[in-house]
């Protein structure tokens, strides 16, 4: 196969699920192009997120790394994502629309290369899919869970963390703030006393079932309709005592 048509398939997979291209596509080896192409087609015929493959072998080629090496990167990616799709896919109840499994399978997978044992991505995962509202927050948690491993957190003490913190309604959006003030913590108490500290602060979170917990972001008030003690009415006026209304 020649390089301008191993570089027209690498563009055609790579552009099927929204991947620029440019000069750093065309610095890839030809054997290298070749090889992640088929991968990436059949990643992508199985409904994993095949274009992070395509992004890494450019990203390699970019930094001038062997190919046999890139390969050898881009391999083991693939494996990470099929093992989190068989994860995934074995939660019971876990129930995902084609896209959110893909989506789910990347952060899976990142956890998994972090580290992160996968009956700690599955306790998550369950918690996570307990209720429509806690869905909302699935992806961002099982990122925490990479994090967390990448910091020296063992699997017990950030699913405990990150469990709550989905029990009280964080969001996607509301995990990567609470990282940032862990590593803030930590800097000042230590990684212990950290945790400790963020459990905390997790546990002070008073979030409404029913409105979108996004609306509950630090720095906000409870939404429109929705009174502070979560229960979504304001309270009725008492009675006159002198029977005027």
């Amino acid at each position: 196969m020649s390089r301008m048509t191993t570089l027209a398939l690498c563009v055609a997979v790579a552009g099927s699920v929204g991947v620029t291209t440019g000069a750093g596509a065309a610095a890839v080896p030809d054997e290298v192009a070749s090889q992640v192409t088929t991968w990436a087609a059949s990643a992508e015929a199985d409904g994993l997120p095949s274009e992070r493959l395509m992004i890494k072998a450019q990203e390699g080629a970019a930094k001038g790394i062997p190919a046999a090496r890139i390969l050898a990167v881009v391999a083991t990616m693939l494996e990470r994502m099929r093992e989190a799709a068989t994860l995934i896919d074995g939660v019971a109840g876990l129930r995902l629309d084609p896209k959110e499994r893909r989506t789910l399978v990347g952060a899976v997978a990142a956890a998994l290369q972090a580290g992160v044992g996968k009956e700690a991505i599955r306790g998550v995962a369950k918690v996570g899919f307990t209720g429509q509202e806690n869905r909302r927050g699935l992806h961002g948690a099982v990122l925490a869970l990479a994090d967390l491993s990448l910091q020296g957190v063992k699997d017990p003490e950030a699913e405990t963390l990150v469990e709550l913190a989905l029990q009280r309604g964080f969001t996607d959006g509301d995990f990567p703030k609470l990282l940032a003030k862990i590593r803030e913590l930590s800097a000042t108490l230590g990684p212990s006393e950290a945790l400790k500290a963020a459990r905390a602060l997790v546990e002070s979170e008073r979030r409404a079932p029913g409105p979108d917990p996004a609306a509950f972001a630090p720095g906000r008030g409870p939404p429109p309709g929705v009174g502070k003690n979560g229960k979504g009415a304001a309270k009725p006026k008492r009675a006159d005592p002198k029977g005027k209304p």
